[in-house]
Parts: structure tokens; C-alpha cells; sequence
């Protein structure tokens, strides 16, 4: 074999073994995020299940009401509203009168102008445990305690990285809501609430027919293993 076929022939080689990395590579990464869906999938089912038979998904120690059912527990902050310091805009009048020697001088008088109210922000308060249940969202911190019932549900807000949420009720005028410090919890969270919102009233069978589905669809999705390129 001459120089130049075993230039080509090294040349191939290497094309073959970087192929078979990429190859390699995007597997890994669509069986991770398998791995990911299929495990929520399984969860999200196992809790329809949980609820229609009078138990509870996961362990929590908050006090649950007759007929109700955790289905869902992480770590987050409560987010409230909150005001800046308001203030006057406009003139003020009176004397300013010098302090001894030391160059300062005082200011007495009046102010005259309009209030203006600080502006309301979200901010984050507390943090602690978030408990999703059948009939109510949970916050347990630190200091503080809250709960969003879906009997007085108005809608929800959410981030486009899914990590805030605010929620709207009938029984509170100020809206608050949750934070997750990271996307993943922040989207398992997002399809609980959604499932809890669907099984409230104890509908379950249309639920888990659905939910069957698509575990069902993602089983038959699993990604394949790349077979070893010639």
C-alpha cells in the first residue's frame, strides 16, 4: 500500500470513529431526556392511581383534609407582593439654621407637594416546602405559611422557564405565588399542578386513560442504541 492509500485509508478511519462519536453522543442525550419524560410520565400516572384509590402519592407532613391526597412535594420560595417607600413630589418650604461651627446646618419647615404610593413588586419571602394535592396548592416555610385552594381558583401565571409562578384566587385580593430555583423542578411542578386541576373534582378515568397513552407512546419511543458504523 502506498503513502497515499494509507493517507485515504487513515483519513476514513478517523471519519468513521468521528461519526460513531456523534452518533454516540446524540444517543445519549435523547436516552437522557427519555429517561427524564418517561420517569415523569410513570410518576404523573402512579399519582392519578394513588388519588383514585384513597391514598397518597408521596409522604408530607402537612395535615391533609378528608378526601384529600398529596401528589407532589419539592423545595421553593413564596413570592409576595411587596411596596416601595412612597414620598412627596413637589416644593417644600422653611428655614435651614447653621449648628455651631461645624458647617452643617439643620432644615425646619414644612413640605408641600402630592404623595406618591411606592410601586408593588414580586419578591421572594420565604422558602421552603411546596405540596400539591388534589385540592389545594401548600407553601410551608420558614415564617410563613399559604394555601391556593382550587375551590377559589381564578388562573395561574407562569415564567417562560417555568421556575415562577403566581397564582390568582377569590379569597385573597393580592396575588402571590411560588419559585423554583431550578427549570426541572420548576416543570415537574407545572404538570402536577395541571393534573391536580384535572382530577379536583374525582374524575379519574378519562385521566388515566390519557396518561396510559403517552407512557404507552413513550415506551415505543425509546431511542435505539447506534449500531457500530462500517
Amino acid at each position: 500500500m502506498g503513502l497515499f492509500d494509507k493517507l485515504k485509508a487513515a483519513n476514513e478511519e478517523r471519519k468513521r470513529r468521528d461519526a460513531a462519536q456523534a452518533a454516540q453522543f446524540k444517543y445519549n442525550v435523547e436516552l437522557t431526556q427519555w429517561q427524564k419524560d418517561y420517569s415523569l410520565g410513570e410518576r404523573l400516572l402512579k399519582a392519578v392511581e394513588a388519588c383514585r384509590d384513597g391514598s397518597n402519592a408521596v409522604s408530607v407532613e402537612m395535615v391533609l383534609k378528608k378526601g384529600e391526597h398529596s401528589i407532589w412535594s419539592g423545595p421553593a420560595g413564596l413570592i409576595e407582593t411587596r411596596k416601595t417607600a412612597g414620598g412627596y413630589v413637589g416644593k417644600s418650604r422653611g428655614v435651614s439654621i447653621p449648628i455651631g461651627h461645624t458647617g452643617l446646618r439643620y432644615r425646619v419647615g414644612a413640605s408641600s407637594g402630592t404623595f406618591v404610593p411606592g410601586k408593588e413588586y414580586q419578591s421572594v419571602v420565604d422558602s421552603g416546602t411546596v405540596t400539591l394535592s388534589n385540592q389545594r396548592v401548600v407553601f410551608t416555610g420558614q415564617k410563613e405559611s399559604r394555601e391556593w385552594s382550587f375551590s377559589k381558583w381564578l388562573g395561574a401565571d407562569a415564567n417562560s422557564s417555568e421556575t415562577i409562578y403566581l397564582f390568582h384566587v377569590s379569597n385573597r385580593q393580592k396575588v402571590s405565588g411560588l419559585g423554583f430555583n431550578t427549570v426541572e423542578v420548576g416543570h415537574e411542578f407545572n404538570r402536577f399542578l395541571g393534573l391536580a386541576l384535572q382530577i379536583q373534582d374525582g374524575e379519574f378515568q378519562g385521566e388515566l386513560e390519557e396518561l396510559r397513552a403517552s407512557v404507552n407512546e413513550l415506551t415505543s419511543k425509546k431511542p435505539q442504541e447506534p449500531k457500530e458504523i462500517e
